[in-house]
């Protein structure tokens, strides 16, 4: 006899939080829902349960406004009736830093437990594709089931219920909601109707390979729950034949199928960006690509700087303000759901996105000047050689980096008011001159601050410098003085000749095609025909890029215009121009584009440092046109067959082909920070700065896209009609794209995740006052080897006055590592990334060894013995 089904109603709402509305309208009807849900489940105790999506800042939206409501929000939350958590926001996971996914579950987590037991299932129903290590993540906050919807072929899968393994070996038992996550989103009150809708429901989720337990997803998009549901379910018990319906909540049924899943489910490896049915809706990696940019801009901000040096000042006696951490990482994981991030919404929403960067970037500015103050006082940073100098004063170059570094930075240093245009010195703290490079000179007043006197403007006379900065400390300082001398400033040097920059490693030439040649003097190879741009017509919307079927292509391989922007003997710039006619839009028709053209000047300053190993580019373009993407394209030279790039927390290599009986299959592939192609001991890197889009060629081109414009929300699938018209994502207006190129001989992950963070953490400078201090002129307060192993974050702890540190394994191989972190500690202990302890770490003085998985992620807690 045929054992009876067991129909489980999870009753639910997907919440966007703005997406075709704004973030207050959409609120309108969270506290409508809000306000009637409460009220179903005192009324009706036989609804039992209702799911709040998976994240809690529904909970403070709501209470925001229905304050009053909280007790008897949080009894229900308590009784296990409304489910919440774990995430904050329900976040793209391709746009958004590991660490940022790290601190969404922690928030999400957190505010949870105020209130009761967090919902404890992975569950991201609706995020465009799911990343390789996010099994290693969930894992480590005891997250061992994640349900979505996206991302995978059901001939992957083989049934709702797989195994799912991470770059590190973790597993999940995944549930695919193969009929997606509304898939019962609203029971017809009419007995027959009812009744033919779950035999129906449960027949398609049978088609798809579900077992004895299905789910049955009650809700959908911005639903109310179903008040009649009660009376309903009643109905159809005295009438189902196929099985039992079963009010549930999602870790019940989850318990049940973890009960019976076993070796005979699938395993599906790696990242999930695959898609049964429609797309996977890749566009989105390049939809006003300026948030992403902005978005990279705030991580880097908190991750690379502004939580460390909290760190290190609180270390030296400052208070680590939380408080203040917590609500810059809060403005700016607001701005990670999935809609929000991508730029698939209204115009309106991501005009609001900006104020809260703006506002992250500040908090984050501000605390990180405060802690460079506090540090600064500390250091000694006694003059070195003050005679015949007409003013000199005190810089610490900081290096957020784990290990010691060779770098350029850029400072502005002010001195005293003076007409005349002196010479800036360098010195280090052994009282060496360092190579050093004046860019400009300007006049102006500093606004002084104090809370004990009113703003007062001193005139200074504020010089740019460029400073090459040798064996700066891993995560630490150096002590330089400048001198101002009273002469011209001389050049000191040059790496422009004719066309080309050369410093210690590389050759780098304008070809008479606009194009870039490199010769890596370290091998002798030579790179040629790099860098230019390609554009090519957009139909799409926000989600996808559709070429038109009679597309017009323009590059840019012809005449140049050349410049020199700089040349000394630290920074060499060239600035090239190049002016391709575009097509001024897509045609009425939108087959094409059209035959209107303007000409769109595209400037890039290519950009040589003193002794770097990579050439810097940053392009400028005041877009005009509408309806296309443009790419800039680097040749390999050699035909490949897969590309390498990093992805959070971890490196994946993908085929060059794509399934050709995939319908919708995207050539559009996401990174982090970098992408890679080698052949035959011949490699060439791309580095990133808030660009995630790239493709790849079998005869060695790269593709990095730099800008996509679109001016609808949605097209048709099927006759590309635009629905839903947003201006504003065509992105007019001026654009500036930072990436860099990296010649090698087969560099390994490690070796690319390296260049990557140094592009990523240029070096910063503090300029102070001389004086006396208890920290020596160059201090270490971190090292961590080898390079194999890459610092992502160092903080406080959550609860308690410990130090945070986390870095993760770049390669396949175990590697043994070394972290030293001066100071008095009592213990240290290996934690989840919920910062619970889970192993005693043996501390040698300031040191501790580590052992290092392939690929996994290690989050120490030192505990001060002071």
């Amino acid at each position: 006899m045929t054992k009876p089904l067991n129909l489980h109603i999870i009753s639910h709402t997907h919440w966007d939080r703005e997406w075709y509305l704004t973030f207050q309208q959409f609120r309108f009807r969270l506290v409508e829902m809000m306000d009637a849900l409460l009220d179903l489940l005192e009324r009706d105790p036989e609804f039992r349960y209702f799911h709040l999506d998976g994240q809690t800042i529904v909970l403070e939206d709501y209470l925001e406004i229905r304050p009053h409501r909280e007790a008897a929000l949080r009894a229900l939350i308590e009784e296990g009736r409304i489910l919440i958590g774990p995430w904050y926001v329900q976040p793209d996971e391709f746009l958004v830093s590991g660490e940022a996914i790290i601190r969404n579950l922690q928030m999400g987590l957190r505010i949870a437990r105020r209130y009761g037991e967090p919902m404890m299932v992975g569950y991201l129903p609706d995020s465009f594709g799911h990343i390789a290590q996010l099994p290693q993540l969930m894992r480590s906050f005891g997250l061992d089931t994640f349900v979505h919807g996206r991302g995978i072929f059901r001939s992957q899968t083989g049934g709702t219920e797989y195994w799912w393994r991470g770059l590190d070996g973790s597993c999940l038992l995944g549930i695919f909601l193969a009929t997606w996550y509304n898939n019962a989103q609203r029971f017809p009150e009419d007995p027959d109707e009812a009744l033919a809708f779950v035999q129906q429901v449960t027949e398609r989720l049978k088609q798809v390979g579900a077992g004895q337990d299905l789910i049955l997803m009650n809700g959908v998009d911005h639903f109310v729950a179903q008040d009649n549901l009660t009376a309903i379910r009643r109905s159809l018990e005295q009438r189902l034949q196929e099985g039992r319906l079963i009010h549930a909540r999602l870790p019940d049924v989850i318990e049940a199928l973890q009960g019976v899943a076993g070796d005979h489910l699938r395993t599906v490896d790696g990242e999930l960006t695959n898609e049964d049915e429609g797309t996977l809706l890749t566009g989105v990696r390049s939809a006003r690509v300026g948030l992403k940019q902005a978005n990279n801009a705030v991580e880097r901000l908190l991750e690379y700087w502004v939580e460390p040096y909290e760190t290190w000042a609180s270390l030296l006696g400052t208070s680590y303000d939380r408080d203040f951490l917590h609500y810059a990482w809060k403005l700016l994981l607001q701005n990670h759901p999935h809609d929000s991030i991508c730029g698939c919404s209204i115009d309106q929403v991501h005009r609001e996105m900006w104020p809260r960067f703006d506002q992250a970037t500040q908090v984050g500015e501000e605390l990180l000047n405060r802690a460079m103050r506090h540090i600064a006082a500390h250091a000694d940073t006694t003059a070195h050689d003050t005679d015949n100098a007409l003013e000199t004063t005190a810089l610490l170059v900081h290096n957020p980096l784990p290990r010691t570094r060779n770098d350029v930075v850029v400072v502005e240093l002010d001195f005293a008011l003076r007409s005349e245009y002196c010479a800036v010195e360098l010195l280090d703290d052994q009282g060496q001159p360092v190579p050093v490079q004046v860019l400009q000179r300007v006049q102006r007043t500093r606004k002084a601050l104090s809370p004990i006197a009113t703003p007062h403007e001193v005139p200074v006379s504020r010089y740019t410098v460029a400073i090459y900065c040798e064996k700066l400390p891993a995560c630490g300082y150096r002590v330089y003085t400048a001198r101002l001398l009273p002469q011209r400033p001389q050049r000191g040097g040059s790496m422009v000749h004719a066309g080309t920059l050369e410093n210690e490693y590389l050759r780098v030439t304008v070809a008479a095609d606009s194009t870039l040649t490199i010769v890596d003097k370290r091998t002798g190879l030579t790179y040629e025909r790099l860098h230019f741009f390609r554009d090519e017509g957009d139909i799409g919307d926000q989600y996808n890029h559709i070429k038109p079927l009679h597309d017009t292509i323009v590059e840019t391989i012809g005449q140049v215009e050349l410049a020199v922007l700089s040349d000394g003997p630290v920074i060499a710039e060239l600035e090239l121009t190049v002016r391709p006619q575009l097509p001024l839009a897509a045609r009425p028709d939108r087959e094409g584009r059209a035959d209107t053209t303007i000409e769109v000047p595209i400037r890039s300053r290519v950009r040589l440092l003193r002794g770097a190993e990579r050439v810097e580019i940053t392009t400028t373009i005041d877009n005009t046109v509408a309806d296309h993407r443009l790419r800039v394209v680097f040749p390999l030279g050699e035909p490949i067959t897969a590309v390498q790039s990093d992805t959070t927390f971890g490196a994946v290599e993908r085929p060059i082909d794509i399934p050709s009986w995939w319908p919708w299959a995207s050539r559009d592939r996401p990174h982090r920070s970098w992408i890679n192609a080698q052949v035959n001991g011949r490699g060439l890197a791309l580095l990133s700065r808030g660009l995630y889009e790239h493709d790849a060629r079998a005869d060695g081109q790269l593709e990095l896209t730099l800008l996509r414009s679109i001016g609808y929300m949605f097209v048709d699938f099927q006759t590309y009609a635009p629905l839903d018209a947003v201006p504003e994502g065509q992105c007019l207006g001026t654009h500036r794209f930072e990436y860099a190129m990296v010649p090698h001989a087969n560099d390994p992950h490690a070796a690319l995740a390296e260049a990557a963070a140094a592009f990523n953490a240029p070096l910063r400078a503090h300029q102070t006052t001389h004086h006396s201090g208890n920290l020596p002129s160059t201090h270490s307060f971190l090292a961590l080897e080898p390079m194999a192993l890459q610092l992502t974050t160092i903080k406080r702890a959550e609860d308690r006055e410990s130090v945070i540190v986390r870095c993760y394994n770049t390669t396949d191989e175990t590697i043994q590592g070394q972290l030293r972190v001066p100071g008095n500690w009592q213990a240290a202990y290996r934690v989840n990334l919920d910062e619970q302890r889970e192993e005693t770490l043996t501390l040698t003085g300031d040191s501790l060894s580590l052992v290092c998985a392939p690929w996994q992620i290690i989050t120490v807690e030192l505990v001060s013995a002071v």
